[in-house]
């Protein structure tokens, strides 16, 4: 969504009036962009790496802390003394 609307409103030629001088290649058209628009142009695939990677991470982590909080259950055999004192 937002490449379609860089493709379709960004200049093909560079601005440096304008400080538009970093050229992206955006459905198939090569357009140049501001730094603002640059990181609003990347940010998309950046944010989906970065969640991807704290899911995994956090998912494993609880994984493992539910791993480490079970109680063993212990199953001793317990043998029963006979006191004669009584």
């Amino acid at each position: 969504m937002v490449d379609t609307y860089f493709s379709q409103h960004s200049p093909t030629d560079p601005l440096p009036v304008n400080g538009q001088t970093h050229p992206v290649i955006s459905n198939k058209v090569r357009v140049y962009l501001t730094r603002q628009e640059l990181m609003i142009f990347y940010l998309p695939s950046f944010s989906f790496f970065a969640s991807f990677a704290a899911i995994a991470y956090f998912g494993v982590r609880w994984r493992f802390m539910k791993l480490a909080a079970k109680q063993p259950k212990f199953s001793f055999p317990v043998a029963k003394k006979e006191n004669d004192d009584c």
